[in-house]
């Protein structure tokens, strides 16, 4: 018994203290009683089942007005509310997709600090009530590939763009990709490319308005972010850029057989001929890179209709042609000879 009695008595004086700090901190607790305030910009959000995602929310913080234990409501008020709106399965199963919802924000939804007692805190009022919700199904489908270049190549030059691949799998909101024709790569640098052949492998735009999909249905939804599987290769082109123009009074000459002593009569001595090439060259072409002949090199029966031959100068040889066929012209003899 004794050894009992003076464990109880050893250091008396600090255990007596620390029951009276007990005491007190008890009495400060009880003495605080309960509190209503008003937390503004708490966090909404929403989880939707797998499988759905969200087009369209009318709202995304609310103003709570809360009641409950002065201790848990100032440190709510402390930190950053979320409220957390958790939609029912069995709600969308019922309703062809996109459905539309518009919960009630409970006290249920609110999302406490882990010491936070919800049995003894109530929500008075949330701003909005309610919110307006539009949720669709997810689904997979093929889209175009639609290349988006940003620049321009050298000078005088053109270029084409073209996905390897013309179609790729997204996975996106069902209406949304119903909407769908295509889908822009991100924009693909091609400032003063040089004229050749250039591969790029590129991701493509994740980021879609409904707005723009022409359903007015859709005025209202949110962007939304559509998953392709993967990157896209595209195959720039760059090339000179092909234009026309017509050389008019070219002078035609003959190539004749050597010892030919036969007078020859052209139905013309001048032709106009179309060409096409880079325009930057055509413009500087002139006559003399141009030579128009008619070769009558193993020929012996006259009147004939005998294509023109035409040679461009060694340095355009490879840049300008000529357009179409080449003209034809009729070559007989003079004095009635012909056979």
């Amino acid at each position: 018994m004794r050894p009992i009695l003076n464990l109880l008595l050893n250091n008396l004086g600090y255990k007596l203290l620390a029951l009276g700090l007990a005491f007190l901190i008890w009495f400060y607790l009880v003495s605080q009683g309960t509190k209503e305030d008003t937390i503004e910009n708490g966090v909404l959000e929403v989880e939707v089942p797998e499988g759905w995602t969200i087009l369209y929310r009318s709202a995304r913080s609310v103003t709570l007005r809360v009641y409950g234990p002065q201790l848990a409501v100032d440190q709510l008020k402390r930190q950053k509310v979320h409220v957390r709106i958790q939609i029912d399965p069995a709600k969308l199963g019922k309703h062809e997709p996109p459905v539309t919802l518009i919960p009630k924000i409970k006290t249920d939804d609110l999302v406490l600090p882990q010491d936070a007692d919800l049995a003894d805190m109530r929500l008075l009022e949330a701003t909005p009530e309610r919110m307006t919700l539009v949720i669709d199904r997810v689904e997979e489908r093929e889209v175009r590939v639609k290349p988006v270049t940003l620049g321009t190549p050298e000078p005088g030059c053109q270029l084409e763009a073209r996905p390897v691949s013309e179609t790729c799998l997204v996975r996106g909101p069902q209406s949304v990709l119903a909407k769908l024709d295509s889908l822009k790569t991100q924009p693909i640098p091609v400032r003063r490319l040089k004229p050749g052949i250039y591969t790029r492998e590129v991701a493509l735009e994740t980021e879609l308005d409904p707005r723009s999909l022409g359903d007015p249905r859709m005025e209202k939804y949110d962007p939304v972010r559509v998953s392709p599987r993967d990157k896209v290769e595209v195959v720039i082109t760059v090339s000179p850029v092909t234009s026309e123009r017509v050389l008019r009074g070219l002078r035609i000459c003959t190539l004749v057989p050597p010892g030919f002593e036969r007078k020859l009569i052209l139905d013309k001595e001048e032709v106009d001929l179309a060409v096409t090439g880079p325009a930057d060259i055509l413009e500087k072409l002139t006559p003399a890179d141009v030579r128009v002949f008619v070769d009558l090199i193993g020929m012996d029966q006259f009147p004939q209709l005998v294509p023109l031959r035409v040679i461009f100068s060694t340095k355009l040889r490879n840049e300008v042609k000529l357009k179409g066929e080449s003209p034809q012209i009729l070559c007989k003899l003079a004095g009635g000879s012909n056979e």
